[in-house]
């Protein structure tokens, strides 16, 4: 996932597109459109405060076409976003706590409660652990393979890494 940059030289010679920007331009750029503050260079010291928020995650290019904003088809499955209870956006960073949301569609667009916290200035959430919501009740959300009783908390290719079965999403409530 790269952003093509154009550079123009001296000799009005075509632009280049041989230079890719840092992997950490796409997010900011999505960041900026959407009006969100970004203060990546802060001096500020990253939050260390773990949050509980609830709300839905939600694919941001589909959120931009009201905007008349093309997101590049290599991009969207890499830019997410938790729209909160009180409508805000929150770009999250994909990691081992949110990789399920980036690999699995049908967590998206529904109820979650997601446990983290912000960082680069509170514009950026970075998720530790979520549970998907029903009835207001919080689920733990894991993949299982039947045959060989291994459980991951993210899909990966969807299949078992031990005898290639099927992984089944599984939903258990939270003991009260």
């Amino acid at each position: 996932m790269g952003l093509a940059l154009s550079h123009a030289n001296s000799r009005n010679q075509p632009a280049s597109t041989s230079s890719r920007a840092p992997w950490f331009v796409l997010p900011l750029l999505f960041a900026a459109i959407l009006g969100l503050e970004v203060a990546v260079w802060s001096a500020a010291k990253p939050s260390t405060a773990t949050l509980t928020l609830e709300g839905q995650v939600v694919k941001l290019a589909e959120l931009l076409k009201a905007d008349d904003v093309q997101v590049d088809a290599d991009a969207v499955p890499f830019v997410l976003a938790l729209r909160t209870q009180d409508g805000k956006l929150l770009p999250i960073v994909k990691t081992l706590g949110s990789r399920a949301l980036f690999q699995d569609g049908r967590l998206l667009n529904r109820p979650l409660q997601v446990r983290g916290r912000l960082a680069a200035g509170g514009s950026v959430l970075v998720i530790d652990r979520f549970y998907t919501l029903k009835n207001g009740v919080p689920h733990e959300v894991y993949y299982w393979c039947e045959t060989c009783a291994i459980r991951r908390d993210y899909p990966e290719k969807g299949v078992c890494e031990c005898c290639g079965g099927p992984m089944e999403l599984r939903e258990v409530p939270l003991p009260r």
